[in-house]
């Protein structure tokens, strides 16, 4: 029976450092159990990865893009695969050798690599729906491991970011916008976000799904330039829109643990941390450099996507 009031606190030095010691190897027994989860989504040989997603899986903001009827070219032992041409709903999806998923494939699909199929079916402007109306037609019973980055255009976050960095419009409605994306992210995204993942699972039952999140726009410790400034929100939107960006990735993150089983959130931020628009070392696309292209702002570069790779290569312990 257990020793209970001031007998308790007599304990006996040896009996408490014993007692001690079986907590601590009980707790390292638990933690080690906690971890259990990681590993078994890790990497095995032979992967049929299945990229899914919207434009920050395609790859925009870092040009120059595949056109729909193309795909990565094969490496070594790599099988690429074409995705249905249902996927492809729009002018151009814009998918990238420098996304995330491209990247991934072509590192790792050399001969000593795990990667044994590759099918890039992410597509530019996507949303939850056209994942589950169309991107989901690239799944199978032979596929093993599924990316997947969505929901910023669920929201119409992409709208906020053009209302508030537009230097041509007088008074935008910066505050507004990001408010309407905050309500629908509140109301809405939760319950598409676990449909989808949910299909994703039902469609794909061999496959693990890493679903990534986004990161932070800017870096708010960082100093804009003269010309920085004209082009991107002020101080206070900045924060606002970083703010909304944290809370949109949160939001996946919750969303992947209502619907659990083999799915894991990634989150990006720790790898984008001093990387945001108007610091030293941008890992996204700033609207300066892409005034005839606006729409790669505020999407990853080559590096923004690397870091992302990097991101998705350690939860997979690769």
């Amino acid at each position: 029976m257990p020793e209970t009031g001031p007998a308790r606190h007599r304990r006996p030095r040896r009996r408490w450092a014993a007692w001690l010691a079986a907590t601590v190897t009980a707790a390292t027994a638990t933690a080690a159990a906690l971890v259990i989860p990681f590993y078994a989504g890790a990497a095995t040989v032979g992967e049929a990865y299945v990229a899914l997603g919207d434009s920050y899986s395609a790859g925009v903001g870092a040009a120059p893009y595949l056109s729909n009827s193309a795909t990565i070219p094969p490496v070594d032992t790599l099988t690429v695969i074409k995705p249905p041409s249902n996927v492809d709903y729009i002018g151009t999806c814009k998918r990238s050798t420098k996304s995330y998923a491209a990247q991934l494939a072509t590192e790792f699909g050399k001969a000593e690599g795990f990667i044994k199929s590759f099918t890039f079916a992410a597509c530019s402007g996507a949303t939850t729906t056209e994942v589950l109306q169309r991107q989901w037609a690239a799944l199978g019973p032979e596929t093993s491991l599924v990316s997947l980055t969505i929901g910023g255009n669920d929201i119409k976050f992409a709208d906020a970011m053009a209302e508030c960095a537009n230097p041509l419009v007088l008074f935008p409605d910066c505050q507004g916008k990001i408010e309407q994306s905050l309500r629908i992210l509140r109301a809405d995204l939760p319950t598409k976000l676990q449909d989808t993942y949910r299909t994703i699972l039902s469609q794909a039952p061999n496959a693990r799904l890493k679903v990534l999140g986004y990161p932070m726009l800017f870096d708010e410790q960082g100093t804009c330039t003269v010309v920085e400034k004209v082009f991107n929100p002020s101080r206070e939107k900045r924060k606002e829109m970083n703010e909304a960006a944290v809370e949109l990735s949160q939001a996946i993150h919750a969303a992947v643990a209502d619907v659990g089983g083999k799915i894991q959130f990634i989150d990006v931020q720790p790898f984008f941390d001093g990387h945001g628009i108007c610091g030293p070392d941008p890992y996204l696309t700033e609207p300066i450099n892409n005034l005839t292209s606006t729409d790669d702002s505020y999407h990853p570069n080559a590096k923004g996507y690397t870091a992302y790779k990097h991101a998705l290569q350690t939860a997979l312990g690769a």
